[in-house]
């Protein structure tokens, strides 16, 4: 039975086959190694872009890309400041005890 794009793009990040190579607030520039070539992938300018043939946003090597992001999200949004509530690196969680 042949693989769907949707269980290629799992199995590609399963096995580490993307690589991101530039994120920003607007902009995710990957690297991901498929079965028969190596593409470049992203996410500019509100649109996704792929080098495979396939030159559509659901081929599997941008189902991969997306399961790495979240550029969908909306702006100002609770997750954005989330960093802010949490311990510094070197202390514990409130959970834990401390050594």
């Amino acid at each position: 039975m042949r693989e769907s794009a949707y269980q290629k793009s799992r199995r590609y990040l399963g096995e580490g086959r993307v690589i991101l190579t530039q994120v920003g607030p607007d902009r995710v520039d990957a690297i991901v190694r498929g079965d028969s070539a190596i593409h470049a992938a992203g996410y500019r300018n509100g649109a996704w872009s792929c080098t495979c043939p396939a030159r559509t946003a659901n081929c599997s090597h941008l189902r991969a890309l997306r399961l790495t992001t979240a550029v969908d999200l909306p702006r100002g949004a609770p997750w954005e400041t989330a960093e802010s509530h949490l311990p510094a690196h070197n202390q514990p969680l409130p959970t834990e005890t401390p050594r």
